[in-house]
């Protein structure tokens, strides 16, 4: 019987597959980029990857028996907490002294740039490879509006710098990781065929159905997963060319800018979000990510990665052991991290995190640095380590001379002009009016932004 499910949802799953890329190819794209079309096959996706993934357990289940079953699942997790102590070096700590952050931007703008996938060439590990496609969908809301339920704006308007103005940085830098990463997606949707939909679907669930306790909780989940792999990639830097396929600059850039404000992202949200709401978000993390990673990747690559599958037997054998074998160990790894992290309220030593920034600089953001200019900086000042409330975040410093009873009216504006910037580097990537409203990203509630002639199509 599950056999025969198995068969007939397989042969939907491929159906629908090739009736999207035919329907995206006879319609305008943002006609169907817009559309409830375009939610058919990721929602059928979540479906038969949920099917396919309780099959595996039940399986499993009745081949070890539930007691050896988890028995193994312990020593696994066990494992995986020692790996994290021994390469991080988890402990209860007063906050980090800090490190500068830079702010980089392409030369070129982002629109400038170039997403080119090619989907007789995902790389050596394919499936990884759709697994970031999958992760990106999910970041371009995320990034876009992460600074919305992050730190405290009007503590950070009151605030002086001589470098930058801090609300524009920390806004800039997340509207700069969300619209890459939208381009990104958009890149491997009109070379590989990706669906579209994934990113309605994650703006619905991160900024409609989450309340803002829960998408605190993500934040401090995601960022603080995101140590847990620039650690992991750092450890063996030559592991970054074998995960990622072009455009490599991408995830180069956007990790290393990661692994340089992460220690200052997560204690932000630890002090904002209730330890409850946590440890809710860190056991649904146990059904998220094993679904992204687990059958959402190998269907996914069955269905968008087959060109690229069937280029070498090397690439096909390295593909499903880097499926098997290397995501199922990161995903224990991440868990691992996070609970330490974000539940026990460890955090790791000032030498890991120094270690993390220099190995991304040193191997794997250096063949990229020259595209790059440094917009804003953020340096370590005591009110980043001295975070004795809620009110007390870690961000950049702020518009010089602006007294806290003028902060609203600043950081509006602020958060205005870093959206018009953004919405014209989109503009300058190929994207009209119309598609960047309906893209995934989150601008608010703003109608008098996307209204504004100066932006409108040409």
């Amino acid at each position: 019987m599950a056999v025969m499910t198995g068969v007939c949802m397989s042969f939907v799953f491929f159906a629908l597959v090739v009736w999207e890329q035919s329907a995206r190819a006879g319609k305008a794209k943002i006609q169907w980029d817009v559309s409830f079309l375009a939610l058919v096959r990721p929602v059928y996706t979540l479906v038969f990857a949920h099917w396919l993934g309780f099959t595996w357990i039940s399986a499993i289940l009745d081949a070890l028996g539930w007691a050896n079953a988890l028995l193994l699942l312990a020593g696994w997790f066990l494992l995986s907490l020692g790996f994290a102590f021994w390469r991080l070096e988890y402990g209860r700590r007063e906050e980090f002294e800090g490190m500068e952050i830079q702010v980089r931007e392409p030369k070129v703008t982002f629109g400038g740039m170039h997403y080119n996938f090619d989907k007789d060439d995902l790389g050596d590990s394919v499936f990884c490879q759709i697994f970031f496609m999958q992760l990106s969908a999910l970041l371009v809301p995320f990034e876009t509006s992460v600074h919305m339920c992050m730190g405290h704006d009007g503590e950070r308007a009151s605030e002086e710098d001589e470098h930058a103005r801090t609300c524009e940085g920390m806004m800039k830098q997340e509207t700069n990781h969300g619209q890459c990463q939208l381009l990104y997606s958009r890149g491997a949707e009109d070379k590989v065929g990706y669906p579209s939909g994934w990113r309605q679907l994650w703006k619905t669930v991160i900024l409609t159905v989450f309340p803002l306790p829960l998408r605190q909780a993500f934040v401090a989940w995601l960022e603080a997963g995101f140590i847990a792999m620039t650690s992991l990639i750092a450890t063996m830097p030559s592991l970054y060319d074998r995960l990622f396929a072009e455009p490599k600059w991408v995830f180069a850039w956007h990790l290393t800018e990661e692994s340089e404000h992460c220690w200052d992202s997560v204690p932000d949200m630890l002090h904002r979000c209730p330890r409850s709401v946590r440890i809710v978000m860190w056991i649904a993390t146990w059904h998220l990510l094993p679904l992204q990673m687990g059958p959402l990747a190998l269907l996914e690559g069955l269905a968008y990665g087959r060109h690229a599958l069937l280029k070498s037997p090397s690439t096909f054998c390295w593909s499903f052991f880097m499926w098997a074998v290397f995501l199922p160990n990161f995903f224990m790894y991440s868990e691992a991290c996070t609970l330490l992290h974000i539940v026990c309220g460890l955090r790791p030593s000032d030498a890991a995190y120094h270690r993390t920034k220099t190995a991304f600089h040193t191997h794997i953001f250096a063949p990229y640095k020259s595209q790059f200019k440094v917009t804003h900086f953020q340096n370590p000042q005591e009110h980043l380590r001295s975070r004795t409330s809620s009110l007390k975040s870690a961000a950049f410093q702020v518009v010089a001379g602006i007294r806290l009873r003028n902060a609203a009216t600043a950081v509006g504006r602020v958060r205005k002009q870093v959206y018009s910037q953004t919405i014209q580097s989109l503009k300058a990537g190929g994207m009209t009016m119309a598609e960047i409203q309906h893209a995934g990203l989150d601008f608010g509630s703003n109608d008098e932004l996307v209204t504004d002639t100066r932006l409108k199509d040409e």
